[in-house]
């Protein structure tokens, strides 16, 4: 059996660790990015529900398009970064093929 988990563009997991000043922000909170987990840990929760990954691949869609959709909660989110980063630093978004035999 195969089977694919094709997230939506809101469903986030980390590139690397969030700085400490997005995991304080309320607003990356609610956007959901201050409650992602790393890649890592996704595929290995994967892996524990008895599934083997077969393929993974970070969507073209990149968290940072929303910079020019003026949304305020993007806005306060990226207020947070440190200097000289963006979102897409952070977060990605994946298809991942697994199957369970």
């Amino acid at each position: 059996m195969v089977l694919t988990f094709k997230s939506p563009s809101l469903n986030f997991s980390l590139k690397k660790p969030l700085p400490e000043s997005l995991l304080k922000s309320i607003a990356a909170l609610v956007s959901c990015v201050a409650g992602a987990v790393l890649m890592e840990e996704t595929l290995r929760m994967i892996g524990q529900a008895g599934l083997k990954i077969d393929n993974v691949t970070e969507k073209a869609y990149n968290i940072d398009v929303m910079a020019d959709c003026n949304d305020p909660l993007f806005s306060q989110v990226e207020a947070c970064l440190p200097e000289g980063t963006k979102l897409g630093d952070y977060v990605v978004s994946a298809d991942i093929i697994a199957t369970k035999s």
